[in-house]
Parts: structure tokens; sequence; C-alpha cells
């Protein structure tokens, strides 16, 4: 799979667009574009999407983490349009109750993100801990944006509380089973089981990981 400097470098030539035109369209230098394709320096998350949108991918194709187009797993590639209106969404990198997401003091950053993407309902960020969702491409430092509500279906992605600490994981419910199944490289994360008095709430269901940058 290519890295960044060389998909950006293959885009540009593909649509017969020179640095200088490019560095135009993104209000750098010519030098700041060579320096992207060389692998000298890297550009910030603003300038990532303004390039998804002049390229029309998504943002885990220009940053080499699928090797197609086609190959994204989430039913929406974020693709990003000349004509999109964005809108800021807040990240939480501590939640400790639901309450939290009410509180400025807990946020701690805001992401940019397509409004077409957002339906209707309350949308949050989360900055993602640990590695138990690597294999559904959701790893550490990820921001996930997720839109606020108290239930998922059997085996969907959700946003949990449990016992005051945030978690992502598969949710089960079964009866008054519920099961936290964890998609994860690391063998030792291992399914987790609670019963339904215990203290777990679905606080959210993410929508889409948006890749550290």
């Amino acid at each position: 799979m290519d890295n960044f400097c060389n998909i950006l470098k293959s885009l540009r030539k593909k649509q017969k667009i020179t640095q200088d035109e490019l560095a135009s369209m993104l209000d750098v230098g010519k030098t700041t574009v060579s320096n992207y394709e060389t692998g000298y320096s890297s550009p910030d998350k603003d300038t990532i999407i303004k390039m998804a949108s002049i390229f029309n991918v998504s943002i885990d194709y220009l940053l080499g983490r699928i090797s197609t187009k086609e190959d994204d797993p989430h039913a929406s590639s974020l693709m990003v349009h000349k004509n999109t209106i964005m809108v800021q969404v807040p990240v939480y990198g501590l939640i400790r109750s639901e309450a939290s997401l009410s509180e400025s003091e807990n946020i701690i950053d805001y992401i940019d993100f397509p409004k077409d993407f957002l339906g209707n309902g309350e949308y949050f960020g989360y900055r993602v801990q640990g590695d138990a969702m690597n294999l559904d491409r959701i790893e550490d430092g990820d921001y996930v944006v997720v839109r606020k509500q108290n239930y998922v279906d059997n085996g969907d992605i959700a946003l949990v509380l449990v016992g005051g600490q945030t978690i992502i994981r598969h949710f089960y419910r079964d009866g008054k089973n519920i099961t936290l199944l964890p998609a994860s490289s690391n063998k030792t994360l291992q399914p987790s089981f609670y019963d339904i008095s215990y203290n777990v709430a679905v606080i959210g269901k993410p929508i889409r990981a948006i890749i550290k940058i």
C-alpha cells in the first residue's frame, strides 16, 4: 500500500495538476507542496480535507489507510466536495458521565465535518484511547464522530460508559446480559460481560473515524 507522499503525487499527476496549481488551490507555497510529496513535511488536518476535496477521494484513501477507493469498510465513505458545507464538532478527551457532554471545559478540540454526513440529532467527537478497535480501523489517538443516543442495535459499534469509564466496543444485549466485544489485534483484550443491573450505558453511536493527522 502506497504512503501519503506517493498517493498525493500520483493523484496530482493523474489530474494533470502542476505543483504550482495545487499550491494555489491549497493556499500554500509551491515548495510546501514539493515537501509534501517528498515527505519532508506533512499537511495539517484542514489541508488534508482540502486535498480530499480537490481529488474527490476519501481521507482514508489519501492517507494510505485503504488500498483502493472502493476498499473502505464503512458504508459512508467520507468524500469532501468543493461545495460541501462544513460544521464544527466538539471533541471530548474524557467522558465520565453523559453530563460531561454539556461541560465546555471537557472539550479538547474541534473538527470540521461535512454537514451532509450528519443527520438529525446531536453529534460530538471523542478521542480514542487504546487499540481495542483497531481491526475496525479505529486507532489510538483517532477521533470518532458520534451521534448521541442511548441505544444501538446488536453488533453495532457503541460508545459506552462502564462504571464511569468510556470505551468503544461492539455492543450486544441478550435479555439482562450485555456483552462488549473488542475488534483488536491485541489478543489480551477479551470480551466483557455485564448484568443489566451494572452501571453500563450507551451514550452514542460512532458514525465515522477521523484518522489522526
